[in-house]
């Protein structure tokens, strides 16, 4: 099997196991965080339940390995709200203070999901107890992904002070961790930050600008190149690409228009184009690049041939290689394309 071909069908695999998860939690999650009352009598439960463990969890070790069990034990946990959300924070709290920043970030997940928590603020404040007992170079290192995860999740929800924040974080345990490759994604990261948080104050003017006046081409350009390269969406972006003042964007929105009517050698040129575009840009931008490049790469790969149809093989090869490493995942790998999924409900 190809590559691209395995990849693809790791990666439609995933999003299908993790939509039917999404699926069977929907009707249940949020609940809402339990009262203060609620809360008491659970953690008291909990506390009871587990008092030998927390007794005996005296080091770094033994405190990560019970933030393991408690989330195993939450997750198990179907029938007792409040229970269970204590179950949680206990995980997310231990595991924290024990370095564990992955176990950590999965508590505070589940707690999104299933109680519609804010995840911002909390999950910095966890990254950052961990930095501050993360004593290994392996510690540093999970921490450091831990952190370049939660930015980009803070980046997707337009949050970009505590994007920053996390960045900042990452970047300093990337140091730590003596991961050269580590460390210049993390410095990459800082500087995708602060471009889009740019991106973004320009755009939001924008924006506001075309509730008045829709034709502003000024406008345009700036609201179209946030929406393709801040938030990978082409569906709005483009449009207001077409008429906009940035005559490079304008061109290319033109070309893109263009193709959707045309050959396949049109079509790979466009393709082409956007990717040459993207390698202008860090991160996200130039994740949102290759995706349009993508779109018609596919397209126009089974029309193609010769070292044009290798050209755009290659170039999807190298898009889905990128979003197993975004998944932490790599060719080849079996059970851990579903490590830490759960089934079923949870």
């Amino acid at each position: 099997m190809r590559l691209r071909q395995l990849g693809t069908c790791l990666i439609t695999l995933l999003i299908l196991c993790r939509a039917l998860h999404a699926a069977d939690t929907k009707a249940d999650a949020p609940f809402g965080v339990p009262s203060d009352d609620a809360i008491a009598k659970a953690t008291k439960l909990v506390r009871q339940t587990f008092a030998t463990e927390y007794a005996a969890a005296t080091n770094l070790t033994q405190r990560a390995a019970l933030a393991r069990r408690l989330l195993k034990e939450a997750l198990d946990t179907k029938d007792d709200v409040p229970a269970r959300y204590v179950l949680l924070c206990e995980c997310r709290d231990l595991a924290a203070t024990s370095a564990d920043a992955p176990t950590a970030c999965r508590a505070i997940d589940q707690l999104v999901k299933t109680y519609g928590v804010a995840p911002g603020e909390m999950t910095l404040s966890a990254l950052s107890t961990a930095a501050r007992v993360a004593l290994t170079a392996p510690g540093q290192e999970s921490l450091a992904r831990c952190a370049l995860l939660a930015t980009d999740a803070a980046l997707q929800r337009d949050d970009y002070d505590l994007a920053a924040r996390l960045a900042t974080l990452a970047e300093a345990t990337a140091t730590k961790s003596k991961k050269i490759v580590l460390l210049t994604d993390a410095q990459e990261k800082v500087k995708e930050v602060n471009w889009a948080a740019q991106e973004y104050a320009q755009a939001k003017s924008a924006l506001e600008a075309l509730n008045t006046k829709p034709d502003d081409p000024r406008a345009r350009a700036a609201a179209g190149r946030f929406k393709c390269l801040v938030k990978n969406d082409w569906e709005h972006g483009l449009p207001l690409l077409l008429e906009c003042a940035d005559a490079r964007f304008k061109l290319l929105a033109e070309h893109d228009q263009a193709a959707q009517t045309a050959g396949a050698t049109v079509q790979a040129r466009i393709a082409d184009q956007w990717w040459e575009l993207g390698e202008g840009y860090l991160g996200r931008a130039r994740i949102a690049c290759r995706t349009r490049a993508a779109h018609w790469y596919k397209l126009a790969a089974p029309k193609l041939s010769g070292i044009q149809r290798t050209l755009a093989e290659k170039r999807l090869d190298e898009i889905d290689l990128a979003r197993l490493r975004e998944m932490n995942l790599a060719p080849g790998l079996s059970a851990e394309v579903f490590e830490g999924q759960q089934f079923g409900k949870s």
